[in-house]
């Protein structure tokens, strides 16, 4: 059935999270104002993964149980995770090739 009491609140809000609280008697889905896009949010619901699906050919929409629910909506690309790993490993790689210069250079200056 169709709980008309249900209700979904926008509790935080920004360009790479988003976050809801829902309030509903039966298992239902809920649609998102937003944009499907699947390379890069991950929904949970409780902290648990969902799956998103697509809503209407445009909008992004999730399946949601009865009960009161924390739903968020995080952008984490692969692409921009990856990238991100790389850079660390390459500024720390940077920095050791840093250090050994001035180790040398003090070595040789004594």
């Amino acid at each position: 059935g169709i709980d008309s009491t249900a209700t979904v609140s926008l509790t935080e809000y920004g360009t790479n999270r988003l976050v809801y609280q829902t309030k509903n008697s039966v298992d239902a889905p809920v649609i998102f104002s937003e944009i499907y896009y699947p390379a890069g949010w991950k929904v949970t619901i409780d902290g648990q993964p969902a799956e998103a699906f697509r809503a209407n050919y445009v909008l992004r929409g999730v399946m949601v149980p009865a009960g009161e629910h924390k739903i968020e909506w995080n952008f984490e690309p692969e692409t921009f995770t990856k990238g991100s790993c790389y850079a660390m490993m390459g500024s720390i790689g940077l920095l050791v090739l840093v250090l050994a210069g001035l180790a040398i250079s003090f070595k040789q200056k004594k």
